[in-house]
């Protein structure tokens, strides 16, 4: 005979594990805070006017993505205030 009854979806988890879960949260909310707070030096490196290519991370790091990330939104969004500027002017 067969047992056909259903698995449960969600395993019960301890007290440890259900910690070790919050925990990992908490670190991704930490990193997350750190990969903005370089996306921030990213754009203001740019409202500084410093060249993108002089990034202070290295390049196989995701802070090094993410400082250029901030270095070319800041960069669209100077150029379309300088556009909007000239069509107001005109």
């Amino acid at each position: 005979m067969i047992d056909r009854r259903k698995e449960p979806v969600a395993k019960r988890r301890t007290t440890l594990e259900a910690i070790r879960a919050l925990l990992r949260k908490e670190e991704v909310r930490a990193a997350n805070k750190v990969l903005l707070g370089i996306y921030r030096k990213g754009w203001s490196a740019n409202q500084k006017g410093q060249n993108r290519s002089i990034n202070p991370f290295p390049r196989e790091t995701p802070y090094w993505e993410e400082w250029n990330r901030g270095w070319i939104e800041c960069s669209k969004v100077m150029k379309r205030r300088r556009s909007d500027n000239a069509f107001a002017t005109a």
